[in-house]
């Protein structure tokens, strides 16, 4: 993402759609993940790939750091999509 947010700013998230520094290189809509609460975790949608957040690996400001139990593939990289 390209702001800090620690867990408990990610469970608590109020625009749920986040843009990714790859959103700013390639224009607004690309590259957005989904952030939501599933079943008391954070999960992470990027309309391709649910995951949910399984561990902080590291939370110092101004960087956090998460395990996710699955690898988060962009909707941009899906078949059927291009990559340039």
């Amino acid at each position: 993402l390209h702001s800090y947010y620690p867990l408990g700013s990610l469970q608590s998230i109020v625009n749920p759609v986040q843009p990714t520094l790859a959103t700013e290189q390639n224009g607004a809509g690309s590259f957005t993940l989904n952030i939501s609460r599933v079943n008391g975790s954070v999960g992470i949608n990027t309309g391709v790939v649910q995951a949910i957040v399984t561990q902080t690996v590291l939370d110092q400001n101004p960087v956090a750091i998460f395990g996710v139990s699955k690898v988060l593939l962009p909707r941009e990289f899906s078949i059927g999509n291009p990559v340039e």
